[in-house]
């Protein structure tokens, strides 16, 4: 069934309060209507009850709950905006609850395809997808509204134009804090490198050239 599966994003789960019977550093990924559990040993996937939903960001919180931005899909499959933050179930993959569609404090509707959880507070950041702006922008969510504040327009923050990511942007946080965002650059010749980032301004910290680009980003508990 499973041959292979595009992955929209990861997350790892954990034995928190909320779902003790989530096994620990259990690593989960998102595809087309699907969230999946993938073995770390043999990269095998175990899809979990398929949803009407295309989920993109996973992340959990420190209690085990999942959450995921995801856009509905019609009965011809594709997307219907807006998206939406939504709660699942982390063993079965079933939505426990659609918290609202992701909007800025303005009611205007906020495409975030990526999510992490800040080790510590909980507080869940978001990058938009560049298809609907011209760059990519950081962003944290309240995770009982799906209300988002602006923490970076640009990522990085106040980025000259040849210096911004222009495309696609995972991010992940390390267990002690540190922001991992990857940033593809539109120059010539492209340029992708894996940057630290500010969370709360969205600065750049540091920044290392990469040899490719992945799509998703985690980093386990250990």
């Amino acid at each position: 069934l499973f041959g292979s599966v595009a992955m929209g994003g990861l997350a790892l789960g954990h034995a928190g309060p909320a779902q003790a019977f989530v096994p620990a550093d259990a690593l989960y990924g998102s595809g087309f209507g699907m969230v999946v559990t993938i073995d770390q040993d043999d990269g095998s996937i175990t899809g979990l009850e398929a949803q009407d939903a295309l989920f993109h960001g996973l992340a959990f919180d420190s209690d085990g709950r999942l959450f995921s931005t995801a856009c509905v899909t019609g009965s011809t499959g594709p997307c219907l905006l807006p998206e939406l933050l939504m709660e699942l179930d982390p063993v079965t993959g079933e939505i426990v609850e659609t918290i609202g569609p992701v909007t800025d404090v303005s009611g205007s509707p906020v495409y975030v395809t990526w999510l992490a959880t800040q080790p510590g507070t909980d507080v869940l950041h978001g990058i938009s997808s560049p298809l609907v702006s011209p760059y990519p922008s950081l962003w944290t969510i309240d995770r009982s509204t799906a209300v988002a504040t602006l923490v970076a327009s640009r990522v990085p923050a106040d980025c000259e134009p040849s210096a911004c990511s222009r495309d696609f942007s995972p991010l992940a946080f390390a267990p002690d804090g540190t922001l991992y965002v990857v940033g593809a650059r539109i120059v010539f010749p492209p340029e992708t490198e894996l940057w630290t980032l500010d969370p709360d301004t969205g600065a750049l910290i540091t920044t290392v050239a990469l040899d490719v680009w992945p799509e998703a980003l985690a980093v386990r508990s250990d």
